[in-house]
């Protein structure tokens, strides 16, 4: 995500049409729930940027299929336009951002850090 907000509107790394899909999956999943109403309301905007943004792909083109680059011939905007939508993306990602690291301050002050490797270790010299 940090490599997404960085060089978004620019460049996208294909890789977040995976981890846009793998969010979406998880996060309507009826196995799925989150109690907490401020973690729930900013997961769904980080979801709602997500998609609007990445809407705007008429303006990408693949290279080498791995980045979609915005195309700015000469590093002109070719209308008013496609400024116009280029600098919205860029609205939308400083947004993001935004939401994404209070998303990450409010799971970090609400949860537990929890130690997986050291817990299962010690969980396993008690059963024995």
């Amino acid at each position: 995500m940090d490599m997404f907000v960085d060089e978004f509107p620019k460049k996208i790394n294909s890789d977040i049409f995976l981890y846009h899909e793998f969010f979406k999956n998880l996060y309507e999943s009826s196995s799925f729930s989150i109690h907490d109403e401020s973690i729930r309301t900013l997961l769904s905007k980080s979801d709602s940027i997500r998609i609007k943004i990445l809407s705007y792909d008429q303006y990408y083109v693949s290279i080498d299929n791995q980045y979609y680059v915005f195309v700015i011939e000469g590093d002109v905007f070719r209308d008013d336009v496609t400024e116009r939508d280029f600098n919205y993306l860029n609205e939308q990602r400083h947004e993001l951002f935004k939401v994404y690291t209070t998303l990450l301050d409010e799971v970090k002050s609400k949860f537990i850090d929890i130690k997986f490797d050291e817990t299962n270790k010690l969980a396993y010299k008690q059963i024995r």
